[in-house]
């Protein structure tokens, strides 16, 4: 598990045109629909990953993750996103970071102009099945 409390800029965002704010995720901002072609920039071709180039809608996906997220603001006025991952291993998350950070060579997503990380953990679920093995 993945958990990461994430802070927005939103005073910035909110100076992006509509068509720089899609660009940014990948996505239509009106009903979320993948943007045929994806700026090397966006979200979706940091996170996206598929067999040969991320973020080439033409490979299969591989190493899915399941995601839940809420937004949140503070009395103070700082708002922000807690987003949880779910994987069977720890290096989808990790990949799909460094791809967000360029920390590997390429470009940096341009998402992380507008929102950073406050906190992060990562932790071990065991399955039900170690679980019920245990009982035994």
């Amino acid at each position: 598990i993945l958990a990461q409390r994430w802070i927005h800029d939103l005073v910035g965002w909110e100076k992006q045109s509509l068509g720089e704010q899609e660009g940014v995720f990948g996505r239509t901002k009106a009903d979320s629909t993948r943007l045929d072609k994806q700026p090397d920039h966006s979200h979706l071709a940091h996170v996206e990953l598929r067999q040969g180039a991320t973020a080439d809608a033409s490979k299969p996906k591989r190493d899915e993750i399941a995601r839940r997220s809420t937004p949140y603001a503070f009395h103070d006025g700082t708002v922000g996103l807690y987003f949880m991952a779910f994987c069977r291993a720890q290096a989808p998350f990790r990949e799909r970071l460094r791809a967000m950070y360029a920390a590997d060579g390429g470009v940096r997503d341009k998402l992380t102009d507008f929102s950073n990380p406050a906190s992060g953990s990562f932790y071990f679920a065991p399955s039900v099945e170690t679980l019920d093995s245990s009982l035994a």
